[in-house]
């Protein structure tokens, strides 16, 4: 017993406090504050999460920026023509007179370069979409065809 009281203080604390009549109650108010600094924890974890995604949604560069800078990427390793500063206002021109997203990286390239060139631009134009019971009825006809 002597060993068990130098070695381990703590641990014959908490068995000859296992007898006493309120060790329920007070492990209950450690489980309390146990489940208090856990709060406080999540909360804390959960400002920086909303932080960071705040942050990455400020630093995202908008759609014109990327295109900007995916036509002067893409034209200068294709051309030694044109200087990067021409392309640049040429993109800016074009992507504030056009209807561009982030989507449209390929024809916003092609237009940027057809305006460097100097050739005249098209409206552009949607392709005709088929409904897709007319597409069915094709694929239908065009099997049928085939046995």
């Amino acid at each position: 017993m002597n060993v068990a009281k130098k070695y381990y203080l703590n641990l014959m604390k908490t068995i000859d406090n296992i007898d006493a009549s309120d060790y329920d109650r007070t492990r209950l108010v450690e489980i309390e504050e146990a489940n208090k600094l856990m709060k406080k924890d999540i909360c804390k974890q959960s400002d920086i999460e909303h932080e960071r995604t705040i942050s990455k949604i400020k630093n995202k560069p908008s759609d014109k920026d990327m295109l900007i800078k995916s036509a002067v990427a893409k034209i200068t390793a294709v051309s030694d023509d044109f200087k990067v500063s021409s392309i640049i206002n040429v993109s800016k021109e074009l992507y504030e007179t056009g209807n561009y997203s982030a989507t449209d990286e390929k024809q916003f390239t092609r237009d940027v370069m057809k305006v460097l060139s100097g050739k005249k631009m098209r409206s552009k134009k949607k392709p005709d979409r088929i409904s897709k019971d007319v597409m069915m009825q094709f694929l239908d006809n065009s099997t049928q065809n085939t046995n």
